[in-house]
């Protein structure tokens, strides 16, 4: 039986070696040790990525507007998620927040995910000023419906509830 060393990334240098290896190895033959350790080197790069080079989710705006090019969506069938074209257009233009049932009507019908949803664009909303207790009770509103949705692995963030309204 053959071992495989993992190799550790400690910094930008160490990824670009282990890089250099992963490309000798990107196309080996399934099933070789050369397939394994190519499988190895891809989850030690993932973890060093996602640690060092973190990527954020959009805001929902950018998420809309991405799934609608990528899925080729027509603004109507997007309208209609949201209750219209004009409501649509006021969403997209900054005008206006998304509602709680506009957030799972959008991660139910159109699959964009939760986490972009809840975020707001970063030069858009003021913060909404709420009582603690509203915002508990807001809160759990929307735990719940994550937990109904099956997406779990929402991290909320008080400063992100400015993106919940009201219907």
């Amino acid at each position: 039986m053959k071992t495989i060393t993992v190799p550790i990334i400690k910094s930008d240098s160490d990824l670009k070696m282990v890089l250099k290896t992963f490309d000798r190895l990107f196309m080996a033959e399934a099933g070789t040790l050369e397939a394994e350790r190519r499988e190895i080197l891809a989850l030690v790069i993932e973890s060093y990525e996602r640690k060092h080079f973190p990527i954020e989710a959009p805001d929902f705006v950018t998420a809309i507007k991405f799934a609608m090019e990528q899925r080729n969506y027509s603004r109507e069938k997007v309208g209609t998620v949201l209750g219209g074209a004009s409501r649509l257009s006021e969403i997209l233009n900054g005008k206006r927040k998304l509602s709680l049932s506009q957030i799972r009507a959008l991660n139910l019908e159109l699959k964009i995910p939760f986490e972009s949803l809840m975020k707001s664009p970063a030069d858009g909303f003021a913060p909404i000023k709420r009582k603690s207790g509203q915002v508990a009770a807001r809160k759990r509103i929307v735990e719940r419906v994550i937990n109904v949705s099956g997406f779990d692995q929402m991290n909320l963030k008080e400063n992100n509830q400015n993106t919940i309204s009201g219907d």
